[in-house]
Formats: structure tokens, C-alpha cells, sequence
């Protein structure tokens, strides 16, 4: 498979690695490849099978625009943009391109989200719960909204 994924951050770097590893074809854009999205373009994207964003709030509503202008998938682990999803679900649909939106990749949160969902029953019956959120010390958009 060839994938483009877009930030070098601490999970970008992970996740081009892993795929590399997988035997994948991975190139990887940073900001200043791919600055207002201006590197996703038909050209640039011809040979891509999806696209997967890492990059930042203020980034990844562009590169979706632009992934989803090209037609190519894309799969986003970036937070902190969602107030505008239901217009890029509408591009997307329109598009036909794929659009996945995970607020977390990690196995262990979503493992957690299942232990969440069958403990909330007990909110029911008048018990209380608290969630207290960490990250690593370079988190880029910490609180992340984890504990939301």
C-alpha cells in the first residue's frame, strides 16, 4: 500500500515507521512540505492509497480539503478541529472518498473506551466516577480532550 502521512510528530513518525516495517511505501510531509495544504494536489497524490494526518489543529482541516478534492482516503488522529466535521463528512460523501476520524489510536484507550461504556450502567445507580488525563512531557495539544 502506499500512504502519505502528514506530520512528524511523535505519532507520525511512529505510525510511517510501523508501516515501513509492514513493508508499506511511506513518504512523509512535514509543514514545510505541505504548508495550507498546498502539497495536496492531483499531482502529488496520483499514486497515494490514503493519506493519514497527524499534523495540528490549524493543519488538518486543509490537508482534508485537499485529500478530499484529490479523492484519496484519509484517516485522522488529529484533535481539536471537530466543529468542523460535519462539513468535511459532507465533502467526503460528495468525493467519495473515505474519511476515518479517531480521536485515539492507542490499543489501551480503546480498550478503555469499552470499560468505559460498561461501567457508565453504574452512573445509573447514583455512583460517581473521575478521569484524571496525562500524557507524555512533548504532547503538542495537551489536555487533548482524552478524558471528554
Amino acid at each position: 500500500m502506499k500512504l502519505l502521512v502528514l506530520g512528524r510528530g511523535k505519532t507520525g513518525s511512529l505510525v510511517a515507521e510501523v508501516a515501513r516495517h509492514r513493508r508499506h511505501h511511506v513518504r512523509v510531509l512535514t509543514r514545510g512540505d505541505n504548508a495550507g495544504g498546498r502539497a495536496l494536489i492531483p499531482e502529488s497524490l496520483a499514486d497515494v492509497d490514503a493519506v493519514i494526518d497527524f499534523t495540528t489543529p490549524e493543519a488538518v482541516v486543509a490537508n482534508i480539503e485537499g485529500c478530499l478534492r484529490c479523492q484519496k482516503n484519509v484517516i485522522v488522529g488529529t484533535t481539536g478541529w471537530h466543529a468542523e466535521l460535519p462539513r468535511l463528512k459532507a465533502i467526503a460523501e460528495q468525493s467519495g472518498a473515505g474519511l476515518l476520524v479517531a480521536s485515539n489510536f492507542s490499543i489501551g484507550m480503546n480498550l478503555f473506551f469499552d470499560v468505559v461504556n460498561a461501567a457508565s450502567v453504574a452512573l445509573e445507580h447514583e455512583y460517581k466516577g473521575q478521569i484524571f488525563e496525562r500524557h507524555h512531557a512533548q504532547k503538542k495539544d495537551a489536555p487533548s480532550g482524552t478524558a471528554l
